[in-house]
C-alpha cells in the first residue's frame, strides 16, 4: 500500500502528512496553553487527576 502511494503521488502524500502533523501540533500547543490558563484560574482543582501535575500546583 505504501509503495503504491509513493509510486503514484509522492508529493501529495508528503504534503498531506506535513500539513496534518502541523495542524495536530498547533492544536496540542493551543490545548496546553488553555489548560495552563485554566489551572491558573482555579487552583482549587489541584487534587484532581487532570491538573495534579501542572506547574502551578504545589506538590
Amino acid at each position: 500500500m505504501l509503495a503504491f502511494l509513493r509510486h503514484n503521488h509522492d508529493q501529495f502524500v508528503y504534503l498531506l502528512l506535513f500539513f496534518t502533523v502541523d495542524i495536530v501540533l498547533l492544536w496540542v500547543i493551543i490545548y496546553l496553553k488553555l489548560t495552563r490558563l485554566v489551572t491558573l484560574f482555579n487552583n482549587k482543582n489541584c487534587n484532581t487527576t487532570l491538573n495534579s501535575d501542572a506547574a502551578e500546583c504545589p506538590r
